[in-house]
């Protein structure tokens, strides 16, 4: 009984290991593309921020939806080349390991920092990509998933 409750962290490592391959591209993008320059900072930024939320906390959780729910993501943004799916799908994967909903939520949202679609809405919208706000707001989503209620 107490074999068939135990978490399957070869599922997420697997799904994370995908996600991370399929997300290759997501280099170029942070190093060529004017509009993306902070992205990979945030990126780095929202992963030690996940981590701090994530290791504050035990023991982590397994929400095997949400690990279901990013491989779907990763399968069809793979046969349908949308790279925003396969980002979506590394953006609620990593941050699901928190234990606190709310500081899942927070996280899964600060995602939206490092990917290349904040540079061309802020682009679209404002004429200038706003590149320096990505930190800031990886930042201020790490202090509120820091401090969120059970």
């Amino acid at each position: 009984m107490r074999d068939s409750l135990k978490v399957p962290w070869w599922f997420f490592f697997s799904v994370a290991a995908w996600g991370a391959f399929l997300n290759v591209g997501l280099l170029s993008a942070w190093i060529y593309d004017p509009s993306n320059r902070f992205g990979g900072l945030a990126f780095v930024l929202w992963l030690a921020g996940c981590g701090l939320v994530v290791w504050s906390a035990r023991p982590v959780p397994a929400r095997t939806g949400v690990w279901i729910a990013s491989l779907v993501l990763l399968a069809v943004g793979e046969l349908g080349t949308l790279q925003a799916l396969k980002q979506a799908a590394l953006a609620i994967l990593l941050p699901s390991l928190c234990r606190k909903p709310s500081a899942f939520a927070i996280m899964a949202l600060a995602s939206a920092s490092w990917t290349p679609a904040w540079g061309w809405v802020f682009n679209q919208t404002f004429g200038t990509p706003l590149d320096f706000l990505r930190p800031l707001f990886v930042i201020a989503c790490l202090g509120s998933a820091r401090l969120t209620p059970k």
